[in-house]
């Protein structure tokens, strides 16, 4: 039976490679976790956002159902209706967006 033993003189090479990955992760690190405090205060913006073109549109609505408006207010009103409702709907795609993008980078990070 023969066994042979090989020593790699190449250690150090491999080790500085190792070291250079390793930092690059390590540097990485911290762009992340900012990118993803970022996300949260958008996310929260956007939620405070949502909440109050909700607010606002039920308020419009409440009006509108009062009867108390002359033509040209009711068109004006409608013309508000329809513009809150559009931010609504831009906020909602700006929320949906953002999440997929951080939590994929985060999850290539972690593997």
């Amino acid at each position: 039976m023969r066994l042979e033993i090989h020593h790699y003189h190449h250690s150090s090479e491999l080790n500085q490679l190792l070291e250079g990955l390793m930092s690059s992760v390590n540097d990485l690190k911290p762009i992340l976790d900012a990118l993803q405090s970022d996300e949260a205060t958008i996310q929260a913006g956007v939620a405070a956002l949502q909440t109050s073109v909700t607010n606002l549109t039920q308020q419009l609505a409440a009006l509108q159902a009062s009867g108390g408006l002359s033509p040209a207010d009711q068109a004006t009103l409608d013309a508000a209706v329809a513009e809150a409702n559009t931010i609504k709907g831009t906020a909602d795609t700006l929320a949906s967006s953002m999440t997929p993008a951080v939590t994929a980078a985060a999850a290539s990070v972690k593997s």
